[in-house]
């Protein structure tokens, strides 16, 4: 029976760390503008190369924050977006993005766990003759200060790597 308690009372807690005014909030964290410092493989699976981003979270007219710029490495640079949504009635949120190396958008689904976010590709996509699943995860520290980080996952081989590593500050 104390067992029972225990994982009540947890429950209460983990469902008060996401009340629903901060998740509906939580997409605006991204909002401003962000310069960011960390690794990037840019083939997913090569080695990691230093990097550095400028992006911008603005809201739009949809009702999403879109989180979107460029990040450069030593082999070369590119631009990205995600437009972020919380899904109405739930705790979820979707997400769209527009990746360097994909001609189609790439859908996610994703929720949120305190100042984390992690968002999960809804099907796998080619990447440089691999087919991967992945992972993003963003985790805030305050309103001024994020760490972003993105695995994959060959499908085939089971491999997996860390893409992208990147602590971004608010500006």
């Amino acid at each position: 029976m104390a067992g029972l308690i225990r994982l009540a009372v947890m429950a209460v807690m983990v469902a008060a760390a996401i009340q629903p005014s901060f998740a509906d909030d939580l997409p605006t964290l991204f909002e401003g503008r962000w310069t960011g410092n960390g690794t990037i493989r840019p083939e997913g699976f090569d080695r990691p190369e230093k990097a550095r981003c400028k992006v911008a979270g603005t809201p739009t007219a949809g009702g999403a924050t879109r989180f979107s710029g460029r990040c450069a490495t030593v082999s070369g640079a590119g631009a990205f977006r995600m437009d972020i949504r919380r899904v109405p009635g739930t705790e979820r949120y979707a997400v769209e993005a527009q990746l360097p190396d994909q001609v189609q958008a790439v859908r996610m689904n994703g929720r949120a766990n305190g100042k984390t976010m992690t968002f999960s590709l809804l099907k796998p996509l080619k990447m440089n003759g691999r087919t991967v699943s992945g992972q993003i995860s963003m985790i805030f520290s305050g309103d001024d200060s994020m760490v972003m980080t993105q695995t994959v996952r060959d499908v085939a081989t089971g491999e997996r790597a860390e893409a992208v590593s990147m602590t971004f500050r608010k500006q």
